[in-house]
């Protein structure tokens, strides 16, 4: 997807117009025939379980980050703590041109949103540019991006290209660069979320739950710029489609209050088939099988043919459809034409009771991966258990604060507190009362025992203040009769 022309700032200005134009064109809907498309088990995660062996890797998967791998998911991001970078990409490019990708995932959290999950279809896979970054901070990337968050407050679905050029972690608003988008509700659901991805002859197309999301044969080849796209649109139909020798991947972000993201499957399929794939997937399948049962039904089950892409042991048999009409047995004349009526019924026989066997196969794997979900459940409590002890201690806790809440309620409405309320008035009538009449008592009885002091404190006073006065004039008349000197 990258180009070999240059880009100037016209034709960047001219570039930006383009992508507004395809947004509100009319999508022009090409009839795509009706074709088989078959899952490759090489690309896919939740055909065959549980998931992992090991619970550390996945077959035919690159893991980065630190999920939690189960039998029949995969906790991408956990409920705490926060800012989790978790990703899943395929070891081996695509071989396809034409394909799908189905997958399921559940998203639960708090009231506000907190992370975002990717789909990625990029050159490089996480060693690429982008990686486990988000669209909104990745570096220019080489593919195709399907972001499912909240950006802006609602659950919203947005598809973005990129052909190396374009650094949307410095541009000032990533979602209009979205080609095609569209809101759902994808969080505390209850349920499984589904988001298919389809490549198609001529057009690209995304649906989510069963609903078309968004449509378009606009998405542009390897090689032509934006503008020139555009431009040809306008004037014929041509055929368009992503490059293969891609790899697929998904990831999910959390931010502080982290948003819980579970993997349940991804599901490559393709109409083609590739030319050493069809050995090398039976065999693939074979390998899982031997492991979940017993070698004489992995052989049958080796041996079944895949319908519509499914494995074996999901195809239907409620229908019995009979190979061969009933007869009557006048018809066969001669004994070769009985003989060969026999063999008919025999080998007809012989594919129902190979149907049966598949079936008592299939119900074997649910059984097996019921008995791996009820392990991790058994496993998950077993952890989170709280003592028995601990429960009863905290109980009689409780009872004991609920009676002496009870209590403190009791006396609060229902006691009498007037008699106190009347002392205390009594107390305070009191103190006034001394303070009314005892103070005045006091400082008059005060001056009365200290009068005699007091009138010799001021005798004192005035004899010292006469003594100085008549000092001064004895002062003055002395200077007065002095004999003066005159120079």
């Amino acid at each position: 997807m990258r180009t070999s022309l240059s880009r100037s700032g016209l034709l960047k200005s001219f570039n930006a117009i383009a992508r507004v134009l395809l947004v509100l064109a009319p999508a022009h809907s090409f009839a795509q025939a009706d074709r088989n498309y078959e899952y490759d088990a090489e690309y896919s995660i939740g055909l065959i379980h549980p998931f992992s062996q090991d619970r550390h890797t996945i077959r035919g998967y690159q893991i980065f980050g630190d999920p939690q791998i189960l039998s029949d998911r995969l906790v991408l991001t956990p409920p705490s703590p926060g800012n989790q970078r978790v990703g899943l990409y395929t070891q081996k490019p695509n071989p396809y041109k034409e394909w799908s990708v189905d997958i399921d995932f559940r998203t639960s959290g708090g009231e506000r949103p907190g992370g975002s999950f990717h789909f990625w279809y990029t050159a490089g896979g996480a060693s690429g540019k982008g990686g486990l970054e988000s669209v909104y901070t990745s570096k220019p990337f080489d593919g195709l991006a399907l972001v499912v968050d909240s950006y802006g407050g609602s659950g919203s679905v947005r598809g973005y290209l990129n052909d190396g050029q374009t650094d949307y972690s410095i541009h000032h608003h990533v979602p209009s660069l979205a080609f095609g988008h569209c809101d759902i509700n994808y969080r505390n659901r209850g349920v499984l979320t589904s988001l298919k991805v389809v490549q198609g002859p001529k057009t690209f197309k995304v649906e989510v739950d069963g609903n078309l999301c968004f449509e378009t044969e606009k998405v542009h080849k390897r090689g032509f710029p934006l503008l020139w796209h555009t431009i040809l649109l306008t004037v014929f139909v041509i055929q368009v489609k992503l490059p293969s020798s891609y790899h697929f991947g998904v990831s999910a972000l959390t931010s502080d209050t982290p948003d819980s993201f579970e993997l349940f499957s991804i599901l490559v399929a393709s109409p083609e088939q590739r030319g050493d794939a069809s050995g090398t997937q039976q065999q693939d399948i074979g390998d899982n099988e031997q492991i979940n049962r017993e070698s004489s039904q992995q052989n049958a089950q080796n041996d079944a043919p895949r319908a519509h892409g499914r494995t074996p042991h999901e195809q239907d048999f409620e229908e019995y459809i009979p190979e061969f009409q009933d007869t009557s047995a006048e018809m066969y004349k001669t004994p070769e034409q009985q003989f060969q009526d026999l063999h008919d019924r025999l080998q007809g026989m012989t594919h129902h009771m190979a149907a049966i066997q598949s079936q008592i196969g299939m119900l074997y794997d649910r059984l097996d991966a019921l008995t791996h979900r009820h392990d991790d459940m058994r496993s998950e409590m077993r952890g989170t258990r709280v003592p028995r002890s601990q429960i009863d201690n905290m109980e009689t806790k409780i009872n004991v604060i609920e009676n002496l809440a009870v209590q403190i309620g009791n006396a609060i409405t229902h006691k009498d507190y007037s008699h106190q309320f009347d002392a205390l008035q009594r107390t305070l009538r009191e103190h006034h009362s001394n303070l009314l009449y005892t103070v005045p008592d006091t400082v008059t009885q005060a001056l009365s025992t200290s009068g005699s002091r007091l009138g010799t404190y001021i005798a004192i006073l005035i004899a010292f203040q006469a003594f100085i006065v008549a000092g001064y004039v004895v002062y003055k008349r002395r200077r007065a009769g002095s004999p003066k000197k005159y120079l």
